[in-house]
């Protein structure tokens, strides 16, 4: 089930149909789940995913001999008519190491005071100029060392 999550978000653009045509056809998978049934069990494994996410996170933030980190964000569409936003963290490798989505309409500011921003002491970390725009970037910066 999280094949075909993982599937979807990573190869089809989003789209858990082209995702499980793909896993049942390649024979990953032997039968189908209903939309409920799938919509049920992702929601039950999201704390597995979410923790999985975390234990790659720390293992990717301290690989690299530089402790270089870009932050930037990636508007998309989920469900034609609604605008997301994905801020991400990376490291030198593009791996991400910290990741949050956020309305369209925020800044990348506003959702920069939810990340953790757990890097290496001494890390570089690299933003565009929204980034540098304003004194909160900076204050949130120098309370998490």
């Amino acid at each position: 089930m999280l094949t075909v999550a993982f599937g979807a978000a990573r190869l089809f653009t989003g789209n858990f149909e082209a995702s499980w045509r793909f896993v049942l056809e390649h024979g990953y998978l032997r039968c189908r789940l209903s939309r409920s049934q799938f919509n049920r069990h992702l929601q039950q494994a999201m704390p597995l995913a979410e923790g999985l996410f975390r234990w790659l996170a720390e293992l990717w933030t301290h690989t690299g001999e530089e402790s270089v980190f870009v932050i930037d964000s990636m508007p998309f569409a989920f469900a034609k008519t609604r605008l997301l936003r994905k801020l991400a963290i990376v490291n030198e490798q593009d791996l991400p190491v910290e990741a949050h989505l956020a309305p369209g309409s925020l800044s990348d500011t506003a959702e920069l005071k939810n990340f953790a921003l757990d890097l290496p002491e001494g890390s570089l970390l690299y933003g565009d100029k929204a980034y540098g725009s304003d004194y909160l970037t900076e204050d949130l910066l120098a309370q998490t060392g």
